[in-house]
C-alpha cells in the first residue's frame, strides 16, 4: 500500500466545495497516520504545487489538465515502481 496525498486545491475556487486549507489540514493527519503505521507516501500535494498555475484545468476548478494528469501519473507510477524495488 502507497498513500497519496491530496493536491493542492486553489484560491479561486468556492469555499463550499473546498479549500486549500482543508487540504492541507487532511493531508497532515493522514501523514501522520502512516508515518506511524510505516506506509509509504507519495507527496502529490508538494510534488505539483511548483507547477498548479500551468497544470489546472481551469481557474475554479480543482481538476488537472492532460499534462497535468500525466505529470502525477508518473509520480504515481515512481512511487509504485520505487516500493516495487524496495520489496525485492
Amino acid at each position: 500500500m502507497i498513500w497519496a496525498s491530496t493536491t493542492p486545491v486553489p484560491a479561486t475556487v468556492p469555499a463550499r466545495l473546498s479549500s486549500d486549507i482543508v487540504a492541507q489540514k487532511y493531508n497532515a493527519a493522514a501523514k501522520a497516520l502512516m508515518d506511524e503505521e510505516g506506509v509509504p507516501v507519495d507527496d502529490l500535494y508538494n510534488a505539483i504545487l511548483p507547477h498548479h498555475d500551468k497544470y489546472w484545468l481551469a481557474p475554479k476548478n480543482i481538476h488537472f489538465n492532460r499534462a497535468g494528469s500525466a505529470f502525477l501519473g508518473r509520480n504515481v507510477a515512481n512511487a509504485i515502481l520505487t516500493e516495487l524495488a524496495r520489496a525485492k
